[in-house]
Parts: structure tokens; C-alpha cells; sequence
């Protein structure tokens, strides 16, 4: 008898903790010996490395998130799993459409706060998607929160009651953390004397990087020091003007995403959040 297969649906293997987790539960879901189908818009992205050879990668070749629907419908109707489970914005939404068309148990997780990503929206698309989202949970079998933080930020946006969302935090020890810390870091500084401040994610005006860099400023005015910000992101060039402008070039570095982040934070000086 064949075993039940579960969906795991999301954009691509780009970097960012989201993502890591669902690569990681994939892998988790596999080793228990669960039929696991991780199915991306597109295949980009180098979190696709850590995917585990037991898992099948299902590649719908839709760059655009929002037009995968079809494509996504489609391989439900053909692999017919018994449950879907996606993260993030966008496929949240198309996840909740495909289990109005197709009847599939859905489970959607939010892994950031929609306030926030209304509040600091720079388009309408952005400022209406977390609004369109939320309509369409309404279809899910069930809603997870990576921390009562969230869940609370996302029902007080109003339609869906507090008892509908679960709490779930995110996976961070994992039994190969110690040896992978143990790793050749991926940047120089932290095998040198001077201590180093490390920040981790994706680099938008969530995680508060600006705030961190002028607070870096007054600590680099009394402590020799320097600080690292590893990922990804939008806001890029705005934390290089920053940068730039507050004279810390020699000491600050964003060197982007990092496949292996533990063997820095296990030489840093501090980790920052």
C-alpha cells in the first residue's frame, strides 16, 4: 500500500529562515519515513543543497508566485496528497485557492507580522496582498504561527478569531549544529582579535538592521569592534548608504546569505536579534 504523501509549497530555495524551516521539515517529515513532495515555483536558490535525496522535489516553473495557481491545481489533481502545507504570503494565498478547487487539506503558516508588512508596504500590490492573504484563509483547515507574537499581530487585523490559530516556533537545534559550528567559518574576521557583533536576516525594515548599524556606531565610539549582518535582501542599498554615511566601512560587512551561519555565530562575540 502506497504511503500518504504530503505537499510542502514554496516560492524557491532562495535564502531566509521561512524557507530553511520548511527545507528542514521536509527533510524531518522524510526520515520518519513520510512521503514528502516539496513543491516550488521555481528552483532557484541555494537552499536547495540541503534538500535531502529521500524528499521529492516537484518544480512547477512559475517565477511569478501568484500564476502558479493552475500549474499548483494541476499537480494536486495528479499526486493527490492528503494534505498541503505552505509558508509565506503568496503561497499561502495559492494554497488556500487549491484547496478550494480541489479539496485537499490545507495547512497555511504565517511566519511574520502582516501589520507590518501593510504599515511599510511601498506599493499597492504590497499594501493589499497581507488583506487578500487573510480572505483567503478562511479556506484553511488550520493556521500555524511561528510565535504568539504573530498570531496575535495577525488576528488583530480582524476576520479570523485568536482560537483558530495554532502556535508553533520554529526548529533552531539541530542534531549537526556542534559540527557545522565547528566548520571553517565563511568570513575572515572571525578568526581575528578584534570581537565580532553578529546580526542574522533578511535585509528589510523588519529586522531593524538601521537600528542595529547607528547602535553599532556609539558601541564602535568607545569599544574596538566590528559588525557582521549576514543575508539577504531589499533593503541593501539603503544599509550600504547607511553604512557609508556613518563612516563604518572598515568595520561593518553584509556579505550576504551564508550556507553555514553557525560556524560565524559560534565565534562572534555576541549575536544580535
Amino acid at each position: 500500500m502506497e504511503k500518504p504523501r504530503i505537499a510542502l509549497f514554496m516560492q524557491d530555495f532562495f535564502g531566509g529562515g521561512a524557507k530553511r524551516v520548511m527545507v528542514s521539515l521536509a527533510n524531518g517529515l522524510a526520515e520518519l519515513g513520510v512521503s514528502v513532495d516539496l513543491v516550488v515555483c521555481r528552483m532557484d536558490g541555494p537552499n536547495g543543497a540541503a534538500v535531502a535525496p529521500s524528499v521529492n522535489i516537484v518544480d512547477l516553473g512559475c517565477p511569478v508566485v501568484m500564476k502558479s495557481l493552475p500549474a499548483f491545481v494541476k499537480y494536486c489533481q495528479s499526486a493527490k496528497p492528503v494534505a498541503i502545507l505552505s509558508a509565506l504570503q503568496q503561497p499561502n494565498t495559492i494554497a488556500c485557492w487549491a484547496r478550494h478547487k480541489t479539496g485537499i487539506r490545507a495547512v497555511v503558516a504565517i511566519h511574520t507580522n502582516l501589520s507590518s508588512d501593510v504599515a511599510n508596504a511601498k506599493t499597492l500590490r504590497l499594501k493589499i496582498m497581507p488583506w487578500f492573504e487573510r480572505a483567503f484563509f478562511k479556506c484553511a483547515d488550520a493556521i500555524v504561527a511561528v510565535s504568539h507574537g504573530v498570531a496575535d499581530d495577525f488576528c488583530k487585523l480582524g476576520w479570523i478569531g485568536r482560537d483558530r490559530v495554532q502556535v508553533i516556533v520554529n526548529p533552531v537545534i539541530f542534531p549537526d549544529l556542534p559540527v557545522r559550528a565547528n566548520e571553517e567559518p565563511e568570513h575572515p574576521w572571525v578568526n581575528e582579535s578584534i570581537p565580532v557583533i553578529t546580526g542574522i536576516g533578511r535585509l528589510t525594515i523588519q529586522k531593524d538592521f538601521e537600528n542595529l548599524i547607528r547602535a553599532f556606531k556609539i558601541v564602535k565610539s568607545t569599544h574596538e569592534a566590528r559588525l557582521l549582518i549576514l543575508g539577504e535582501g531589499q533593503d541593501r542599498k539603503q544599509l550600504e548608504s547607511l553604512i557609508k554615511e556613518l563612516n563604518l566601512e572598515q568595520n561593518v560587512s553584509l556579505p550576504g546569505f551564508v550556507k553555514n551561519p553557525y560556524a560565524i555565530l559560534s565565534r562572534s562575540a555576541a549575536f544580535v536579534l
